[in-house]
């Protein structure tokens, strides 16, 4: 229960810390002439970064691993 009720601690500290940066960020941004609408969620939650994860596991999935040294033995086999 001690560890658990740290890790709340914690992590409600780390929000007030985040809010506090974002405040700053923003009223930067704004000064700046930005229109600025702040998120407080992961990014992990966004469809499109859910997207753009996928599409690189697929990726990883479809193509093979090269060993950079193997790679360089073919280059310098076909050299000669």
């Amino acid at each position: 229960a001690f560890l658990l009720n740290e890790r709340k601690k914690k992590k409600k500290n780390g929000e007030k810390i985040m809010k506090f940066h974002l405040e700053d960020w923003k009223k930067e941004l704004e000064d700046n002439g930005y229109e600025v609408s702040v998120l407080m969620e992961g990014l992990g939650q966004n469809p499109d970064i859910q997207d753009i994860f996928i599409e690189h596991a697929r990726f990883a999935a479809k193509h093979k691993i090269v060993d950079i040294m193997d790679k360089k033995k073919q280059y310098a086999a076909e050299k000669d």
